[in-house]
């Protein structure tokens, strides 16, 4: 569930009417295992997850869902990873020293 943001963001999606399937939180584990064998693989540290790209790739969802995500998009202030997540990509890995991870960490834990 902390691919998508933790208990409380999917709680939160939910009460808006979108509820995440088994076949999203699926997905969920897979992208971080492919994030968690990259990261040990390339030596890097840290990871981000594009968790509404997950979620829409993995099942319809509302429009204010796209709108969420085109506004997350547009306040992350690291271009690397606003461009990766804006082609598509699901995860980004990182160093936990660098600007990308502290992006992460303002808007996840906002």
């Amino acid at each position: 569930m902390l691919v998508l943001g933790g208990e409380k963001t999917i709680d939160e999606w939910e009460k808006r009417g979108l509820t995440i399937t088994d076949e999203t939180l699926q997905a969920a584990y897979e992208v971080f295992n492919d994030a968690f064998r990259d990261s040990v693989k390339n030596k890097t540290n840290g990871f981000g997850f594009n968790r509404h790209q997950i979620v829409a790739n993995s099942q319809p969802v509302p429009e204010w869902f796209l709108v969420e995500q085109e506004a997350e998009l547009a306040a992350m202030e690291n271009k690397d990873v606003r461009d990766a997540f804006m082609a598509g990509k699901l995860y980004y890995s990182t160093s936990n020293n660098s600007p990308a991870t502290d992006t992460y960490r303002r808007i996840y834990n906002a």
